[in-house]
This record gives structure tokens, C-alpha cells and sequence, in this order.
């Protein structure tokens, strides 16, 4: 028998799409997600960052969505694995002709995020409070010429609103959104009492690639920390949308590179003042050379005009990126090197 339109109507109000549960691992936009901090220690003053007080957050982010009929209605944050780059550090200037009071670090500084489930509304939009978490992170703290080093582990702020969206895109689902964390602590090592306020974005996309990893280490340039290589966009070659971004670098011309292989299984060598990584054969060079600004090199790649046959990325190969650069008057060879990032191409 066949049903009219007011039944059929009938039939899919009184019968509405089941609600599906699914947890999704979104891929961090470093240059998308940058954050700026303030903090100081309590009776000796404001601390102030080297290069800066910036940082962005590299890594992934899982969020829980719950769908009807393929439209997300409610979300939550699972967890999130964001390392700070460029390394955090600061310090307290000393009186004029004197060391300074103090100066802190914090080598492998990883947060998390998580939150309550919270509504989804029909244009993607939310908002909740979310708590962000010191996942891994070792502070070191010279203050008074005594260095003491403590395990930030576990560290917690207090729940902030967070707003943005969370929308489906090309590749599947993206969010982006604004959170603000206060941390106050005392470190038992030095007996410093901290407070720092932070706030940023957290920006991320699903990829058909397991997404970038990062390779190899390399020595701090004369911005006063080690340059940081990502690849942000899509990995999927189909989509000619990947970019690499260096950071901090001094403002100098510099040349991004690729290989398909790693030097030592990924360790490196010794080159210039940094360390090689990546080839040393099959070097491919991106040409022309870029001009850092801001302490930032970037550079799109274009996967329809590789610099040679064999230099072609295609779907299902793997490639290792890093950055060449000149920094005159700092280490006695007068450039360095990022360190790199291994990227796998999907389709």
C-alpha cells in the first residue's frame, strides 16, 4: 500500500533519526592556533618572553560529537595533545649592569583540554567551559644563581568559557575556538609563587592523513630559541593545500627543503649551527628563497610543479620537510637549520 505525503510526514515525525555517538581526532592548525600569555612571580615582578610572550599550539584534539540524521547536536572535549612551540621561556631583567633576577623555562611543555558535553546549535556554534590541563612540562628556574627543575604534570586552572564552532568541512569536521586559562602555583623547588594567564585559539581539522609528526632536533638561532617546523592544511594531495611554517627564525632569506629519507634514523648530524635531519641525499630545494618576517618563514607548496620527476608527492608516499636559513653573527657558520616534520600524503 502506498503512503501519502501528510503520512509519510507522519511517519518521520513519530519515527525521527536515531541519535549517533562518535568520537573524531582532529589535527591542530599551528599557525591558526596562537596564544598569547602574561605572568609574573609574586614580589619580584612581570615576566617577560623570549622571543616574545606568543606561542602556538601543535598536535591533535578529540572531541566527542552526538548526531542526528549526520548533524552534530551536542559535543564534548575528550582530550586534546598540544605542544607549545617554541619552548616557553622568560625572565625577570635584574637592575641595569646586573643579572637578571630570574629566569625560567619549561622543556616539553604539553597541554590538554576537556569539558562537560554542551549544545551544538544549527550554524555550528558553542559554548561551554572547558578546562585546560598541563599534560607534561619540566619547569627550570634559576633564580638568585640557583637553578631547580619541577614537574608541571597535572597542573590544572580553573574552568573558562570557551565559544566558536564546530562545522563539517571537506575533509570532515573542523572547530575552532577561543579559550582563556589562569594558572596560580607555587614551585616547591625555587619556592616561586606563579601566576600566569593565557589565552588562544585551539583550531583543528579532520584529515584523511594520520596527520604530521615531528623529527630530529636542532640548536637555539639568535632569536633565543630552536626553529620549529610544521605542516599545516591538507595532506590530501588532491586538495594542493599544505603550507610550511618555520618559527621563531631570524628575519632572514632562508630555503624550505624535502626528502624522502631521514639522516641517522632521525637524530641528524651536526651542520652549520643546527643539525641536518632529513636526505642527505635527494635533497629537493623549493625555490625561490623566502624572506622571514616576524620571525616566521612560510611557504605553500604546490603539488602539480615539484621541483623535479622525483621530487613528485603523491598519495600514499611519506615525506620529511625542514627549513635552511642565514643568521650572520650568531654561530660561527652564520646559518642554522630547523629541525623537520615527517608528513604522510593520503588521496
Amino acid at each position: 500500500m502506498l503512503l501519502s505525503g501528510a503520512a509519510l510526514m507522519a511517519v518521520a515525525f513519530l519515527n525521527p533519526p536515531a541519535a549517533a555517538q562518535a568520537e573524531y581526532e582532529l589535527i591542530l592548525d599551528r599557525p591558526l592556533s596562537h596564544w598569547n600569555w602574561s605572568g609574573m612571580i609574586v614580589n619580584l615582578g612581570y615576566l617577560e618572553g623570549v622571543p616574545d610572550s606568543t606561542f602556538n599550539l601543535e598536535g591533535r584534539i578529540w572531541v566527542e560529537l552526538t548526531e542526528v540524521g549526520g548533524v552534530p547536536q551536542e559535543g564534548r572535549f575528550v582530550v586534546m595533545q598540544a605542544a607549545v612551540v617554541p619552548q616557553f621561556e622568560a625572565f625577570i631583567p635584574g637592575a641595569p649592569g646586573y643579572p637578571n633576577l630570574v629566569d625560567v623555562w619549561v622543556e616539553d611543555l604539553v597541554f590538554s583540554v576537556d569539558s562537560p558535553p554542551f549544545p551544538i546549535a544549527a550554524d555550528g556554534s558553542y559554548t561551554v567551559d572547558t578546562t585546560v590541563l598541563i599534560q607534561s612540562g619540566m619547569l627550570h628556574a634559576i633564580a638568585f644563581g640557583t637553578e631547580t627543575v619541577t614537574d608541571m604534570s597535572g597542573i590544572t586552572a580553573a574552568p573558562n568559557p570557551t565559544s566558536g564552532v564546530i562545522v563539517p568541512g571537506p575533509e570532515g569536521y573542523y572547530v575552532d575556538g577561543f579559550q582563556i586559562a589562569a594558572f596560580d602555583f607555587t614551585d616547591p623547588g625555587s619556592g616561586l609563587t606563579i601566576t600566569f594567564n593565557m589565552n588562544g585559539w585551539v583550531s583543528g581539522r579532520q584529515s584523511c592523513s594520520t596527520g604530521p609528526n615531528t623529527v630530529c632536533s636542532t640548536e637555539e638561532n639568535s632569536t633565543g630559541a630552536p626553529a620549529h617546523i610544521s605542516a599545516t592544511g591538507s595532506y590530501n594531495v588532491a586538495s594542493n593545500s599544505m603550507e610550511l611554517y618555520t618559527a621563531p627564525t631570524p628575519n632572514q632569506f632562508g630555503i624550505f627543503f624535502y626528502s624522502s629519507t631521514m639522516v641517522n634514523g632521525g637524530a641528524g648530524f651536526p651542520l652549520g649551527d643546527g643539525r641536518l635531519c632529513i636526505g642527505p641525499g635527494g635533497l629537493n630545494r623549493l625555490y625561490p628563497p623566502v624572506l622571514a618576517s616576524g620571525n616566521v618563514m612560510t611557504r605553500s607548496l604546490d603539488f602539480t610543479n615539484p621541483p623535479s620527476p622525483a621530487a613528485q608527492i603523491t598519495a600514499g608516499s611519506t615525506w620529511y620537510f625542514q627549513t635552511w636559513f642565514r643568521d650572520p653573527g650568531f654561530g660561527p657558520a652564520g646559518f642554522n637549520l630547523s629541525n623537520a616534520v615527517e608528513v604522510p600524503f593520503c588521496q
